[in-house]
């Protein structure tokens, strides 16, 4: 009975971790600004999912020590006005749930989303007269180049939604199915 009350929790918090994702990036869509409580939730989600998942101590610090290099590393595409602060959040909170093996694939991903979001602002900017809901987004009203705004966060929340089955803390079930 304990067992499957266990079970049921490590499957709502790596359910929970793509849902804040999800809100995350809807959040970034609409008004550029993703909310601190988002990326606070994904961070502490993890320690109870990899505890459960029976991550040993060195190994859940290791994924913290990601989060903060990720945190510093951010801070200085913020610094140089590349990055907004929430990005850089959601991706420090993000890259804690990945393994160091997939660390670099993550951030790979996310620079390919990345560039795609910005190939559609680009494309986007063309029809903004054509559409009134275009129209109202935030981000298309930028001038373009280095200081035009990019919701990164969508690219950030798909790269870790696009590798979510990478995850080291999923449960045993999920792993057996996608094993398969």
């Amino acid at each position: 009975m304990l067992n499957q009350f266990l079970l049921i929790v490590q499957t709502l918090l790596s359910v929970a971790f793509p849902i804040a994702l999800i809100y995350a990036a809807l959040s970034d869509l609409r008004r550029l600004e993703i909310s601190n409580w988002v990326s606070i939730v994904i961070a502490l989600a993890f320690l109870p999912a990899a505890l459960l998942a029976g991550l040993s101590p060195g190994g859940m610090v290791l994924h913290y020590a990601v989060g903060v290099a990720l945190f510093a590393a951010g801070g200085l595409l913020f610094w140089r006005g590349l990055f907004g602060g929430g990005d850089v959040k959601l991706l420090a909170a993000s890259g804690i749930w990945f393994q160091w093996d997939d660390l670099g694939l993550f951030l790979v991903v996310v620079a390919l989303f990345g560039g795609l979001l910005a190939l559609f602002i680009l494309a986007a900017k063309k029809f903004i007269m054509a559409s009134k809901a275009l129209g109202n987004l935030p981000w298309l009203h930028g001038n373009g180049g280095l200081k035009q705004p990019i919701p990164y966060g969508i690219a950030i929340a798909a790269a870790a939604l696009t590798l979510w089955f990478r995850l080291p803390v999923l449960p045993p079930f999920v792993t057996n199915a996608l094993n398969g």
